[in-house]
């Protein structure tokens, strides 16, 4: 069924263009992917899966700016690779991953997980930044 989403998400881009909605729930659709791959043990898969959607967050916020949705996303399904595969992030990826845990957490000191994402990672959710 995920995949059939993704394959309708993409038929509706292709069709009718691209914009910041067609964007997130093709996201989306590969996030559900991903999940579905990780549970039946397909690691390898669910990693390609949760690239796709991250990379298509990250297109996102290129072509039409950021928003707190999109930068949770990018989070969330880095988080996914992570706990698919904790060798899944370059150290580069790995430090951008910390900075937008923080932005968000300090930008939106009422939501709980973006602090247990940050305690997650080690990282002092509460100080404002440098």
């Amino acid at each position: 069924a995920y995949r059939e989403g993704k394959a309708l998400h993409e038929r509706i881009v292709s069709e009718f263009g691209e914009n910041r909605e067609a964007l997130r729930d093709w996201s989306e659709s590969w996030s559900k992917v991903g999940d579905a791959a990780k549970a039946l043990g397909r690691i390898a898969d669910a990693l390609a899966a949760y690239r796709e959607g991250k990379a298509l967050r990250e297109r996102e916020i290129t072509e039409y700016g950021e928003n707190p949705q999109s930068i949770e996303e990018v989070v969330s399904m880095s988080i996914k690779s992570l706990d698919a595969d904790a060798n899944s992030l370059s150290q580069t990826e790995h430090a951008e991953l910390r900075q937008k845990i923080l932005r968000l957490a300090r930008a939106f000191p009422d939501r709980p997980q973006y602090h247990a994402w940050g305690a997650r990672f080690g990282l002092d959710t509460a100080s404002p930044l440098p």
